[in-house]
């Protein structure tokens, strides 16, 4: 049964403004802000993609992205294939800044917006189906957690597929012909642009039943020919994009195969799986939401069960079919939004006919109260960390003269915060993405020349994966000349993660060359900080063999008091010593400066002269 017309009712075009001038509301006051944590695939997607477009040439490799991290050199990268490139190559045309990543995902939203209006209006009436809009435009999932991400653009072609789809079983025969092209097309591009956009076509199953499977049929056809090119011709750009010389193409399938069987297979056990879906539900559509939902959807179920079954399975595909993946993340619940916004909003058509007056009050004061949870998430998970660190990063990698000018000379920068957004990074030596959180690794990299370090002390929760502390790491950098970073200490915040972590302290570090080779008959006499002279170490052979003449004298507990040898690590300049049990490692730099640590502690530092 449709709802009754009413002439006070706004006009299907005056909803549509409607509801375009709410959206910018919405999104236009952060479009030119700092990336935020929240900004769920900002940095370590898109950021990083642009990065490695600059870098070694779009065309060159031909549209490929590259995974994750910053490489000196392309081959050493693992091609992104995860995801079709329709969107990250619509944001990189736009220029790559914050605004060119938020564009799409902004038009998405509202384009949802407004196909969900027009969807419903028919079965809810003008009113409802206009506070269906709004809260699908306002409510956090679309306005918060799903910036940067593909799931707003998904749901926005996805429900265009869906309205298409609806005028062609309904238009006369001038009218469906325009309308088929729209169906296709959105069909088409909405395959390129992600493969959640494949929930919607799930949701045309129950949008095109009928009793007559041949018109069953015939209805998916069009949609369906034209989802199988667009999966083609992904594919056939994938293996085209793999033939590059500049990408090395992953070593087997397996990768895809352990990621299905993660993702499809592996499924939590029910209490933890139900527990995380209320979870993100809360979290990604707020409890006032939620609550008129549960009680407006019988509502809606009897207006209109085919709307009903269709927003449903285009919004619980995801979730139900990849539970591995999609429960971990609260973007992926933008896809349930128009089920529980269309379904809350037909709360107010049960209540018209009942209590017209109590059912006015009580949508407006859901959505409002949706609005206000939206602007408290959003409030508080605004931050310019990301924008500062990535500053200080690039600040790092260039080298100044005297008058404190920089020059053309760049130096390598390395930190041990893990998810670094290289949305800001643009130095060509700052490959930082890759964290470095142990002195063996910081040995092993980059070590025939000088670089900086940005280390970051975190203070964070338990059981978030990043920043664990490294004493180790943190004393052995202490021995280097550093530079504070009072600018990075902030505190990071974001409920629906669990996030409540601070950044109590930050300095760049001058870590410099090591010593790589040391040549056979060379006398090292090692002193402490003091000039006082502790031994004196000669090279034996090619080898790398260190040998004491004479006793150290020094007093740091663990230091050998007895001639000792030690062997060099070709690969990283180390020297590792043996005395009885005792093991030390000795490590030289070429600003004459070494180390010596038993274990996790460093015992003695200082300075070494060289004699032939």
């Amino acid at each position: 049964m449709d709802a009754p017309e009413n002439p006070r009712e706004p006009t299907p075009r005056q909803g549509l403004i409607a509801l375009c001038v709410l959206g910018l509301a919405f999104h236009l006051p952060r479009l030119f802000r700092p990336l935020s944590d929240i900004d769920a695939c900002a940095g370590p997607y898109f950021g990083v993609f642009f990065r490695n477009y600059e870098a070694y040439g779009f065309w060159n490799l031909r549209g490929m992205s590259l995974w994750r991290q910053l490489f000196p050199a392309p081959e050493m990268a693992e091609p992104y294939l995860t995801h079709p490139p329709g969107l990250w190559w619509t944001m990189y045309a736009l220029g790559g800044d914050e605004w060119a990543m938020r564009a799409p995902t902004i038009v998405g939203a509202i384009l949802a917006a407004c196909c969900l209006y027009l969807i419903v209006r028919p079965k809810l009436g003008a009113w409802p189906a206009l506070v269906a809009g709004a809260l699908l435009l306002g409510g956090p999932a679309m306005a918060v957690y799903c910036q940067l991400s593909y799931e707003p653009v998904s749901t926005g072609i996805g429900l265009l597929m869906c309205l298409s789809t609806l005028r062609v079983m309904e238009a006369s025969d001038a009218a469906r012909q325009k309308w088929r092209i729209v169906q296709v097309a959105s069909a088409f591009v909405g395959t390129w642009m992600d493969w959640s956009f494949g929930m919607y076509c799930f949701a045309l199953v129950p949008l095109t039943a009928s009793s007559n499977v041949r018109t069953w049929f015939s209805r998916l056809l069009p949609p369906g020919i034209a989802t199988v090119v667009a999966v083609s011709t992904v594919i056939a750009w994938q293996k085209w994009a793999l033939a590059s010389p500049s990408v090395t193409a992953p070593p087997d399938a397996g990768g895809v195969v352990q990621q299905f069987r993660e993702n499809v297979l592996t499924r939590p056990d029910t209490g933890e799986y139900l527990r995380k879906i209320a979870h993100w539900m809360r979290h990604s559509m707020g409890i006032p939401m939620l609550a008129t939902a549960l009680l407006g959807v019988a509502v809606f179920f009897q207006r209109s069960p085919r709307l009903t079954m269709t927003l449903l399975v285009g919004g619980a595909s995801h979730w139900l079919l990849f539970a591995g993946h999609a429960l971990g993340h609260p973007h992926f619940f933008c896809l349930t939004t128009p089920f529980v916004a269309a379904s809350a909003a037909a709360l107010w058509t049960g209540l018209a006919s009942r209590a017209p007056r109590a059912g006015v009050f009580v949508i407006a004061a859901i959505t409002v109260t949706t609005w206000l949870i939206t602007y408290a998430h959003d409030r508080r998970t605004d931050s310019s960390f990301q924008r500062d660190l990535g500053a200080a990063i690039n600040d790092a990698a260039r080298v100044r003269d005297a008058e404190g000018q920089p020059t053309d000379e760049k130096i390598g920068v390395m930190t041990n915060f893990a998810p670094v957004w290289a949305a800001y990074v643009d130095e060509p030596t700052a490959f930082v993405v890759y964290p470095i959180t142990d002195v063996a690794a910081l040995e092993s990299v980059r070590r025939d020349r000088p670089y900086r370090y940005v280390h970051l002390t975190v203070e964070k929760p338990p059981g978030v994966p990043w920043n664990d502390p490294d004493p180790v790491l943190a004393a052995w950098l202490e021995q280097f000349p550093k530079r504070e970073l009072r600018g990075l200490e902030q505190h990071i915040y974001d409920a629906g993660y669990g996030w409540d972590w601070n950044v109590t302290g930050a300095a760049v570090y001058e870590v410099p060359r090591a010593l790589a080779q040391l040549a056979a008959s060379t006398a090292f006499e090692l002193f402490d900080l003091g000039r006082t002279r502790l031994a004196t170490l000669r090279t034996s052979g090619e080898g790398g063999e260190l040998e004491s003449s004479d006793d150290p004298t020094n007093s740091n507990p663990g230091w050998p008091d007895r001639p000792f040898s030690a062997t060099r690590d070709p690969g990283t300049g180390v020297y590792i010593a043996r005395v009885e049990r005792t093991e030390l490692t000795l490590r030289f730099f070429h600003d004459r400066s070494w180390t010596a640590l038993q274990g996790d502690d460093v015992i003695a530092r200082g300075t070494y002269s060289v004699k032939p």
